[in-house]
């Protein structure tokens, strides 16, 4: 049989074969008949390779894709964009590959970048529209380290989807840069907080693939900390509200963005001081956190992912137990049930650098480990703390003391020291250790982890003070010997003035420009300082080396180291106002010793501290915590809180009562105890003691209005002022 040559057909230049015909009025070549393809002339269209089945057909009604040479073609020229973004082999079917059919993914194929080489149409795109649910949470595989939502490997978001976080924000690129700046700057450092990874995020921001309610969740923080003429400040709420809805709306999504953004909203609603939100957020996250399986280490992840599992389960831990203040039945994750090890040092996150340590919550031995980091021991401190309040506020119940509570104390105070001993070199609390920390994000971690562990002493010993609101019954305290009292008492108060030195030292750095702190945990610590110096005795004074002439001192710094805070956190100043208040107190009561009359009267109203101790554990609710605040507006205490506050969180301008002045705003023993009751003025309900932080041990003791003068028992006398900064 003769062979003719003619112009080559499509299948065989594809091919790079010779064309033959048996006839030249053959319509199809030697090669095309054999193999069963269907021969056309160059310059006609022919159907995509990827549908050409073995008989020239197209393979979508076969469903299998086959090369020119009518092999099975083991590689799809296109992948969907799921198997895309997990780097895993795709068949390249349609609408849906094998992967996606068989895991139950949504198989979606994104346009091609690439221009379509010759006349050959390029393969069909399913176009599904993508519904307004913002995560799917069926997938188990992990997530690459690029990704930032590779924090547990459980979930995955449409390419559509994420796409559309930049635009759901309604603002342009540069806003949103400043207040993820502004996050990373200002709330990251917060070691509740330290979760997310910066290049990471950054990274998935740039490629328009960050969840659009984790991104909402980081500017709304992030906005609380930008100058008040910022425009996205007025986004604040709006982005809260927004990510907050998505979260309740797909709540049993276990999704580690769900709880991420969860926390992150904690932040929210404590600066705008909505605690009731708090503590359902948080047992809403627990019980996310239990169902993921946060509280086990999982083995197959890459370092990056099980580091950020591990430091989301420790930031859930710390939110609730600063919220719990030693309360168990507001508990829901004790540091027993996590089961993973403590975060490793801050730079081998940042840098991805594996880690070899297997620290867990509770030392195995008193020596410093190298590869545990600042956050590792806030973490233990915290649970030290944890635990000695849980031991004090069951005791300050009780009619009389525990057998073997002298016991724990001094083990408890032992524990302390070990604690402090195992600390490394450069994690001690020195101007130069913190000028060395000044640029990292570890710099917040550090000055609450000496803060933290000088409070826990104070939290151990203040019970023996006989006027605070956390004092021991009356009962307890008549069977503590004097010279026991007396060193308990001194021990408290030289932590005290350690705490003071501490305080002294932030101010030091934060006005040469080298040190920025604004933790709003350091109001509520500065405040307990304040009211321990001021039961300071003389005699406990002396024996600390320490003259009652430097107290006013003590007190200025304490009130001091809260001003940075007031552009950021508004109601902190109602805490500097208190302390300021103390030091006019204390001041006028030194003034007054010579005043018998007057210093007996002072000395009779103090000692009623200690008689609403015993009544029940809703007055162990200290002041300027979220648990008493949420027990007085149960009680219709403060049902006026909502309505006099602003929506920046500052209190209205208050107004005076009927026969006052502005010079008798302040409300003190000298000047009310002569005033008919119609003349003295008493703030409002809701105005004192909701200005809570998201610390939870400090004084509150409510005064009805039938009271002449609005005055707590330890020196602690509420002054009506406005509360702008």
């Amino acid at each position: 049989m003769s062979t003719l040559a003619r112009k080559a057909c499509q299948q065989c230049r594809a091919r790079k074969v010779k064309c033959r015909r048996a006839f030249e009025s053959d319509e199809t070549c030697i090669n095309c008949q054999r193999l069963n393809f269907l021969c056309e002339p160059v310059g006609e269209a022919l159907p995509s390779p990827m549908c050409l089945g073995p008989h020239g057909t197209s393979s979508q009604l076969t469903g299998q894709p086959y090369t020119l040479a009518g092999t099975v073609r083991k590689r799809a020229p296109r992948a969907c964009s799921v198997c895309h973004k997990h780097k895993a082999r795709c068949s390249g079917d349609v609408p849906q590959c094998k992967r996606c059919t068989s895991r139950g993914f949504k198989c979606e194929y994104l346009p091609s970048r690439r221009k379509v080489r010759g006349s050959l149409s390029p393969s069909p795109i399913v176009e599904q529209p993508f519904s307004s649910t913002s995560i799917d949470t069926t997938l188990q595989d992990s997530l690459p380290q690029g990704s930032f939502s590779s924090g547990g490997g459980s979930e995955v978001f449409s390419e559509q989807k994420l796409t559309s976080s930049k635009t759901s924000m309604n603002c342009d690129d540069t806003e949103v840069r400043t207040c993820i700046d502004s996050y990373f700057d200002h709330v990251y450092p917060i070691p509740q907080f330290s979760f997310l990874h910066r290049a990471l995020f950054m990274s998935e921001f740039r490629r328009g693939q960050c969840p659009p309610i984790l991104l909402k969740a980081v500017c709304a923080a992030g906005s609380l900390y930008l100058p008040k003429n910022c425009p996205s400040k007025l986004r604040t709420d709006a982005w809260v509200s927004e990510a907050e809805s998505s979260v309740l709306e797909n709540y049993d999504d276990t999704c580690l963005a769900n709880i991420q953004t969860i926390l992150i909203l904690i932040l929210c609603h404590t600066v705008k001081r909505r605690f009731k939100k708090v503590m359902v957020l948080l047992s809403i996250a627990s019980r996310l956190a239990y169902i993921s399986r946060l509280n086990h280490e999982r083995r197959d992840l890459s370092f990056i992912e099980s580091e950020t599992r591990i430091r989301v389960m420790w930031a859930l831990y710390m939110q609730e137990s600063l919220f719990a203040g030693g309360l168990a039945e507001f508990t829901t994750v004790p540091g027993s049930n996590c089961h993973v090890r403590l975060p490793c040092p801050e730079t081998s996150f940042a840098m991805d650098e594996g880690c070899e340590s297997f620290e867990m919550l509770h030392p195995t031995c008193t020596k410093s480990s190298s590869n545990l980091g600042i956050l590792a021991y806030y973490i233990r401190v915290l649970n030290l703390r944890d635990r000695i309040l849980r031991c004090v506020r069951t005791t300050a119940l009780e009619t009389c003391l525990p057998d073997g509570f002298y016991d724990q104390l001094q083990e408890f105070e032992l524990e302390l020291y070990r604690f402090h001993e195992a600390l490394p070199r450069s994690f001690e609390l020195s101007e130069r250790s913190l000028l060395l920390h000044a640029l990292s994000p570890s710099r917040k971690t550090l000055i609450m982890l000496h803060i933290v562990w000088r409070q826990s002493f104070c939290d151990l010993y203040q019970g023996f003070f006989p006027n605070l609101k956390e004092s021991f019954s009356a009962t307890i305290l008549q069977h503590v010997t004097p010279d026991a009292t007396q060193n308990f008492q001194k021990t408290c108060s030289e932590h005290a003035v350690q705490q003071v030195n501490n305080f002294d030292l932030i101010l030091k750095l934060d006005s040469s420009g080298s040190l920025k702190v604004t933790d709003s945990g350091i109001a509520i610590y500065a405040y307990q300082c304040a009211k321990i110096l001021c039961q300071l005795q003389p005699n406990v004074a002396d024996n600390l080396g320490v003259s009652t002439g430097n107290i006013p001192h003590f007190l200025e710094s304490c009130a001091d180291v809260l001003t940075e805070l007031l552009p950021y956190l508004p109601f902190v100043s109602q805490i500097q106002k208190d302390i300021c208040t103390m030091l006019r107190y204390y001041n006028r009561q030194r003034g007054s010793e010579s005043c018998t009359g007057n210093h007996s009267e002072d000395e009779t109203a103090l000692e009623k501290g200690s008689s609403w101790n015993a009544v029940n554990q809703e007055r162990m609710m200290s002041k300027y915590g979220p648990l008493d605040t949420i027990y007085r507006n149960e009680k219709g205490e403060h049902q006026k809180l909502d309505n006099t506050t602003n929506d920046d969180g500052m209190l209205p301008e208050q107004e005076l009562a009927p026969g006052r002045t502005e010079n008798d705003m302040v409300a003190t023993i000298d000047d009310t105890r002569d005033l008919p009751p119609s003349k003295v003025y008493i703030p409002p309900r809701g105005i004192m003691g909701e200005n809570d932080t998201w610390d939870n041990n400090w004084d509150f003791q409510f005064q009805d209005h039938d009271f002449n003068m609005f005055m707590y028992n330890s020196f602690e006398i509420h002054e009506s002022f406005p509360m702008d900064p």
